[in-house]
């Protein structure tokens, strides 16, 4: 395993924002501007983990994210006047008492402190800041395709807040688009003018397609597709020769086929088929229909994955580590960090209130039995074809437990025609599983704004 000194903490989300970008050759870091700051989860061991799909706007003093106006072309309801993105408090909906839509309330569905409201018509449109608590009213108003829309009576029991002035949308943080490019990996970045910049995917360029580190593969990271089309029908009666279906405006770049054992085959596409197409119940091959609108593809031979150098930090007195990500001249770090005690990534889960580093990519296991059909054995099911996870999680009427897979085994029976041996699923074994983990054993984080 490397290691790799601290350095800044970046942290990458996978999600699909990219655009008209201006490439850029600097680290894909994730950093704090003067009006909008980074929000994080902040361990008990000292490390952090970004949160990439929201800041903290120190002039608003409020969470917002990364939004385009609602209702193109509304010139009403007060959307953005350059159609570009700008930081929008995550606030609450916002209604209104009137028919005119011009006396707006906020109706606080999850924060019972508010700070801002948003009314919404096909996304933000007006932003309040919130006032004091009110005597909810009977009926309210909406906006809907630009028109104000109601009365709608109010039948749920929630808490009503005045709003005490309206924020011009054009006084939000307006957000750019960039890219940091490397020998194949593209990470988009959004930014400020001011300083303020968070990655927020990985694009694999050859394919122009997003991808997902599989950080668990050792040193030498696959950054595995899911971009690309699927495939489930075929060319030939037999059902051997696999095509794949895009929109007729599409020009596909890959396809993803999924194996037995749901284990993906990243595929190149080939030329378009215009024969008829087969389709498989499992068991026969049999004459199928194509999608309207759409066009087939021969798929092709195995592609080859983009690839990355994988370092972990190495600090001291921190279970929690960054894992670092290098393609040529790009550094950037995966939206996981590693769990050292459990040689695993993790990332940062909310459940029953607290949140916590728990394991990221995880197995589901079960529970039967020993030899004797009375002792329970937990075990998982792992497909043969490809490198998954190194946790399995059950969560079932003992509570929510982790387990770290181990070897394979055939010590597992269930009570059929007597006791006997548990049959693995074709393509899968057997796996044994370490002493359960419950939620206690992990680190607990708290999510805070840098100021």
């Amino acid at each position: 395993m490397r290691r790799a000194a601290c350095g800044a903490t970046v942290v990458l989300c996978l999600l699909g924002a990219c655009g008209d970008n201006l490439a850029v050759g600097v680290p894909a870091e994730a950093t704090s501007g003067e009006r909008l700051k980074l929000q994080t989860y902040r361990y008990a061991d000292g490390s952090r983990q970004v949160d990439p799909a929201t800041a903290f706007d120190a002039v608003e003093g409020t969470s917002c994210r990364a939004q385009t106006a609602g209702t193109p072309g509304n010139t009403v309801t007060g959307i953005f006047d350059d159609d570009g993105l700008r930081c929008v408090p995550t606030g609450d909906e916002a209604v209104f008492l009137d028919a005119a839509c011009t006396v707006a309330v906020g109706r606080a569905r999850t924060d019972l402190f508010p700070t801002h409201f948003v009314a919404f018509d096909q996304g933000p449109v007006r932003v309040y800041r919130a006032g004091a608590p009110i005597e909810p009213p009977t009926e309210v108003y909406v906006m809907t395709s630009g028109r104000c829309t109601g009365p709608t009576p109010v039948t749920e029991e929630l808490p009503y807040f005045s709003t005490r002035s309206q924020v011009p949308i054009t006084s939000l943080a307006r957000i750019g688009q960039t890219t940091a490019e490397g020998d194949r990996i593209e990470v988009p970045l959004l930014t400020t003018d001011d300083g303020w910049q968070v990655p927020v995917g990985i694009i694999d360029s050859t394919y122009q397609v997003l991808c997902a580190p599989n950080v668990t593969a050792g040193d030498d990271v696959p950054c595995e597709p899911f971009g690309g089309v699927s495939t489930y029908a075929f060319a030939d009666a037999a059902c051997t020769q696999a095509v794949a279906f895009a929109p007729a405006e599409t020009a596909p770049r890959l396809a993803i086929q999924y194996r037995s054992d749901g284990c993906p085959a990243y595929l190149g596409i080939g030329a378009v088929f215009e024969g008829d197409v087969y389709v498989t119940d499992g068991t026969s091959c049999f004459l199928g229909s194509r999608p309207a609108g759409m066009v087939a593809f021969r798929v092709g031979e195995p592609i080859e994955l983009a690839r990355l150098a994988r370092t972990i930090d190495d600090v001291p007195g921190r279970r929690l580590q960054r894992i670092g990500l290098v393609d040529g001249p790009l550094t950037f770090a995966s939206a996981m960090l590693w769990d050292t005690q459990i040689d695993a990534p993790c990332s940062a889960t909310t459940v029953e209130g607290v949140t916590r580093c728990l394991p990221a990519r995880t197995l589901n296991g079960r529970t039967l039995f020993g030899p004797d059909c009375s002792t329970e054995r937990p075990f998982v099911e792992v497909p043969r074809s490809c490198d998954v996870a190194r946790i399995a999680r059950i969560d079932d009427a003992q509570g929510l437990r982790y387990f770290t897979i181990g070897a394979p085994t055939t010590e597992v029976y269930w009570p059929v025609n007597g006791c006997t041996r548990y049959p693995a699923t074709p393509g899968f074994e057997l796996r044994a599983l370490g002493a359960p983990m419950r939620l206690s054993d992990f680190e607990t984080g708290v999510y805070a704004g840098e100021r």
